[in-house]
């Protein structure tokens, strides 16, 4: 197979010139006459933009001579029909180059022989292959100048591999191909060899500096389409300013042109264009509050009292300071490569002073050097968050800020199976979700030890206990708790993605029932996606549970407060492979609750972007529901299809975003306008009687916070009053749980606790009782 290469483009001035001189006395271009569409297109498309930036065109037939090439800076390569390069044109290129001139190659320029990889890095051989498929072409942004603030994005090409390239080449973009090892070939779907895999990555663009100090620039793909992507001629253009030494190199592309790098056709799109694929229920509409650059991959949320929101960004994720164990083009897992004993840069943020659009403006980093951030929650003047292998508390600011570890041990292998989505309990302990099973212990109490399975564990945040609460195998991701009490986590690649607990692990472990075999019990089992277009894209396809609910990893049910009523004790939860958040109704059915999707031919929210990853959801102070975006376009963690994995148990990918994150807010049309006091500045008294508040984020933040001021005994009159017999039933059970860690829930209270009508009500005076 030979695709015989012309001259498409040259670049003209002196040799040896600097590039400003070269710049002040304009670019000579020699361009042949266009004959094929390829060359027509490269043409129309550089050709305007190195004239409009000082560049003169010239036409030539045929090979430029030597003479020319003397004259010239850069030659640009590309292939046609013609013949291929003959002795005297070798001869010629290879003098071009030991005097320094640059040379930019399109991918068919290297079928002319072996000898190109002396020229350009790397060259066709019989052994090479291409094939036609819409491939995502993985740029590495800002490794060099070509790539500066650039994205990936989806490109029908074809993508080139099994090249013989130069060790010494810089990659700056792959592609994957559909190469396999013999092992892997299916004989029942020979189909398969045609379409691209998640086995084999091949560079398909890349800069290379010769012995002989000339510059050259790689890009595979040519065809006419590919050619007038605006990425692609920014591409081209840098290359030829980089090639030819220029110190600007964006002194020839476009500003329009630029201005699409990070958010190219094709890739990425900004925030708001995300909100315009969103396909929603009637009666909701989705606006965005932040996104990048404010914010990078947030993971998880909580709202403090006076209204702002913290974010824990996770820039880490997925192989933290691991080492790698492929090249950096292939491995993009790792935010700073081969720099491992650096701090970390994980951290937890405040957004706040928001807009008219209601969009934050300002970002305060409240902390920055935790190591794989999966999780958090506010407590007293601080955060509690996950920092592997530890769970800290984080307290103070400037100068007098602490780091206090709590419990070690948190050290998965995958850190896919990480402790997450931490939660103030007005009981007084913090629960959360894991996939592991760590071994774990307090550091401030060492007598204090657990075996932690995967699944639902809570701790005291004093460092005083730890123990599991509901264990239910697979990979957990995402909690919640209601005003009753009721417990519910998600579990991943299961097909069953929210778990509700029954009944705690101190409970079955008393009972003999041989048929209970576990205390959680799934609430929406073995349910079908309702999206008829399912990713057949071998790199972005389900590979678990396909068509089900495989990668959830959050979930809540709307205590909001604030959407009409046939809205309330709906379950929300997320699959981010699929692009989709899930609703159900919570239908209690005996001890537990079944769920009942009662809008059966869609989902409440699909977005026809597939970088959307919805890796949390919670409802806001407003009653609004907020969905954390960590907006990537490669969204399983591990493959098992047999790619090589890194020492966090990811598979080796090269389109792990660090960049990207959004935050977007979905209210419904008929929605209550709350009213939310600041609880920051609120009284004792005031805090009390935001327990009646009809918004649950509410309600559980003044209870947080009034537990921790010192004038709280001037309020158990009215706790007491309130648990006892106040009518508003989650009001109810705050105040007694508020009693009860003060020490002063009296008989007669408990008893009435124990006599109300309301099963939620009765059921956390027995907990309590548990407590005592």
């Amino acid at each position: 197979m030979k695709i015989l290469p012309t001259i498409l483009l040259v670049l003209g001035s002196a040799l040896g010139s600097t590039a400003a001189s070269a710049l002040a006395g304009g670019i000579h271009v020699l361009l042949p006459a266009a004959n094929t569409p390829e060359a027509t297109t490269l043409a129309g498309e550089i050709a305007p933009l190195l004239t409009q930036n000082g560049a003169t065109i010239e036409k030539v037939d045929g090979f430029p001579t030597e003479a020319q090439l003397a004259k010239t800076d850069v030659v640009v390569l590309a292939g046609t029909d013609l013949k291929p390069f003959g002795e005297a044109a070798r001869g010629a290129l290879e003098k071009f180059a030991q005097r320094g001139g640059g040379i930019v190659a399109l991918g068919s320029a290297l079928t002319s022989g072996e000898w190109m990889k002396g020229l350009v890095g790397g060259a066709w051989t019989p052994q090479s292959r291409k094939f036609s498929n819409n491939l995502m072409l993985f740029t590495l942004t800002d490794v060099h100048p070509v790539t500066k603030n650039a994205s990936a994005f989806d490109l029908g090409d074809e993508t080139w591999y099994d090249l013989n390239t130069d060790a010494s080449i810089k990659v700056l973009a792959s592609a994957f191909s559909p190469k396999v090892t013999a092992k892997r070939i299916d004989p029942r779907s020979p189909e398969k060899l045609d379409r691209a895999n998640v086995y084999d990555l091949q560079p398909q663009m890349w800069a290379y500096e010769a012995p002989d100090k000339h510059r050259a620039f790689v890009l595979m793909q040519e065809k006419s389409s590919a050619l007038q992507h605006p990425s692609v001629r920014s591409f081209l253009l840098r290359a030829i300013a980089w090639a030819a030494r220029q110190e600007n190199t964006d002194a020839f592309c476009s500003k329009a042109d630029l201005a699409q790098m990070r958010y190219p056709k094709g890739g990425p799109r900004t925030a708001a264009d995300t909100v315009k694929s969103f396909e929603m229920f009637p009666g909701f509409k989705a606006s965005v509050v932040a996104s990048e650059p404010l914010i990078n991959k947030p993971i998880a949320m909580q709202w403090d009292g006076s209204g702002r929101l913290w974010v824990a960004e996770t820039p880490e994720y997925p192989n933290g300071r691991r080492p790698s164990v492929a090249e950096d083009w292939k491995e993009t897992g790792v935010l700073k490569r081969d720099n491992y004993e650096r701090p970390a840069t994980d951290r937890i943020s405040i957004l706040s002073e928001p807009d008219a659009n209601g969009q934050f403006t300002k970002k305060t980093v409240f902390f920055e050097g935790l190591e794989l951030v999966t999780g958090f929650c506010l407590y007293k003047d601080g955060v509690i968050a996950v920092g592997q292998p530890d769970i800290v508390y984080i307290h103070g600011e400037g100068a007098n800020q602490k780091v206090e570890r709590l419990f070690t041990g948190f050290s998965p292998g995958d850190t896919h199976f990480v402790a997450n989505h931490l939660i103030v309990s007005p009981d007084g302990w913090i629960y959360a979700n894991t996939g592991s099973g760590p071994k774990v212990e307090s550091v401030v109490n060492p007598e204090v030890k657990a075996q932690i399975s995967s699944g639902l564990f809570r701790f005291k945040p004093d460092g005083s206990a730890i123990e599991q609460v509901s264990s239910k195998g697979g990979n957990g991701f995402g909690a919640d708790l209601t005003s009753d009490g009721e417990l519910f986590f998600n579990q991943a690649t299961s097909g069953n993605p929210i778990q509700h607990v029954m009944l705690p692990e101190w409970v079955l472990a008393k009972g003999t029932s041989k048929d209970l075999k576990a205390g959680a019990q799934s609430v929406i089992e073995g349910r079908k996606v309702v999206r008829p277009d399912m990713p057949d894209r071998a790199p972005f396809m389900q590979i678990d549970v396909v068509g089900g609910y495989s990668s959830s990893c959050a979930s809540t049910v709307n205590e909001g407060g604030a959407w009409p009523a046939e809205w309330n004790q709906g379950a929300f939860c997320t699959e981010p492979i699929l692009d989709i958040i899930h609703h159900e109704k919570l239908v209690p059915t005996g001890a537990t609750f079944k769920g009942d999707m009662t809008h059966p031919d869609a989902e409440f929210l699909r977005a026809k972007d597939f970088w959307f990853f919805p890796v949390d959801v919670q409802f806001g102070p407003d009653g609004a529901m907020y969905v954390l975006d960590f907006y990537n376009p490669i969204v399983a963690h591990s493959d098992t299809r047999g790619p090589l994995h890194s020492r966090s148990g990811a598979s080796v990918r090269p389109d792990r975003e660090h960049y990207f994150g959004r935050i977007y807010r979905i209210q419904h049309d008929a929605a209550t306008r709350l009213t939310t006091p600041d609880l920051a500045k609120a009284d004792a008294a005031a805090l009390v009687a935001a327990f009646r508040h009809p918004n649950r984020l509410t309600r559980f933040t003044a209870q947080r916070l009034l537990m921790d001021r010192a004038d709280v005994a001037s309020v158990l009159p009215e706790l007491t009053a309130m648990a006892g017999n106040e009518a508003f039933a989650p009001a109810r059970i705050l105040a007694l749980w508020s009693l009860e860690r003060l020490g002063k829930l009296t008989p007669a209270t408990l008893e009435a606790t124990l006599k109300s009508e309301d099963a939620g009500v009765r059921k956390s005076a027995l907990l309590a009782v548990e407590e005592l």
